[in-house]
């Protein structure tokens, strides 16, 4: 379920007029059962194939039917693709995010953890008898020759702002490389179609279209972590797309910036400023919303954080920060389209 709450958005009517909770909805599940198995006859044709990747060439010689994602954002990554998931790594929360819709969903009923993100066990992935194995270079470079011997393994050099050369990598590995770079073409055709949109609305209010609010995008780890997301991560990149201005610390190329986050502490928080700022929160009601309550007080209680209302509007955390693919980048459209009170179609 997606979170979008204004705070006090009365200080900012033309770009938060209309706020509303609003939820993917899907079509039945034996409309989805017919549309897999057809779209699974054709991706069939593709094989036997070789894919290349960060690791180097591996064949897949049928369809693969039982996929292991160990990088968390390559379960978004073939569920969106039509793939099926038995195994995914457990990052603390959902094996199967709630973000998915109910098609997506299903293609992942059945999926076990194998495991810490961290420490993939080994035997738990024999069992599942995957014929693909996903990830990352960056998060299991270490296991890489071990899983090849379980199953066809495939990497990608990193995560988080490479997310759209993963998901190609994906689509080809499944057989769907035409369909990857679609589903890409679409979003970014879309993107572009809401941030004129923000920009015409702009112009028309005020005359000039440079009144355009820069947007920072803030997430809460611990009194000491605030994280400031830039152009160089998966939100900061569809923003980017969106054309949406950004603080100076998280443009592209920032100094000081880490896997292009800009972290500040509590005592420093005013580098959060911007006319605009989306903090990324959990879903009500989960453990993880528990646990941020719990950590963000002491941010939430300083003057320079209360200074910040009537600007803050809440975003959710799993489609902003943990997706890192297709699905959660048409969720952030939709969430801007909804800020700005702009068509997001």
């Amino acid at each position: 379920m997606k979170i979008i709450r204004a705070c006090s958005a009365a200080l900012i009517p033309a770009l938060v007029a209309g706020l509303a909770l609003t939820s993917c909805s899907s079509d039945a599940a034996d409309s989805a059962d017919s549309t897999d198995t057809d779209t699974q006859a054709a991706s069939s044709e593709a094989f036997p194939l070789t894919v290349d990747h960060f690791r180097g060439t591996t064949e897949i010689e049928q369809a693969p039917q039982r996929i292991i994602a160990l990088d968390n954002a390559f379960l978004d990554y073939a569920v969106d693709l039509g793939g099926t998931v038995v195994g995914v790594s457990d990052i603390g929360a959902d094996l199967v995010p709630s973000y998915l819709d109910d098609e997506q969903a299903a293609r992942a009923t059945n999926v076990e953890s194998v495991g810490d993100i961290s420490e993939p066990q080994l035997e738990k992935i024999a069992a599942l008898n995957p014929d693909l194995i996903l990830s990352s270079d960056v998060r299991h470079a270490q296991y890489y020759d071990q899983l090849e011997e379980i199953a066809p393994t495939i990497f990608s050099e990193d995560t988080g702002d490479t997310w759209q050369e993963n998901y190609l990598l994906t689509g080809e590995a499944l057989g769907k490389a035409d369909e990857a770079r679609e589903r890409l073409d679409a979003i970014t055709e879309r993107a572009g179609r809401i941030g004129d949109r923000v920009r015409d609305a702009d112009s028309a209010s005020d005359g000039d279209g440079d009144g355009v609010p820069d947007v920072s995008v803030v997430r809460i780890k611990d009194e000491n972590t605030i994280r400031l997301y830039g152009e160089d991560t998966f939100s900061g990149s569809v923003l980017a797309m969106v054309g949406l201005p950004r603080p100076a610390n998280q443009e592209s190329g920032y100094p000081g910036q880490d896997y292009g986050m800009y972290v500040v502490s509590r005592e420093n928080l005013d580098q959060a400023e911007a006319n605009l700022l989306l903090v990324a929160v959990p879903e009500e009601g989960t453990a993880k919303a528990a646990e941020w309550a719990a950590i963000s007080d002491a941010v939430l209680d300083t003057a320079t954080w209360k200074a910040f209302a009537g600007r803050k509007v809440d975003v959710d955390e799993g489609t902003w920060m943990t997706s890192v693919s297709p699905i959660g980048a048409d969720h952030i459209l939709t969430d801007v389209a909804d800020i700005f009170d702009v068509d997001g179609e």
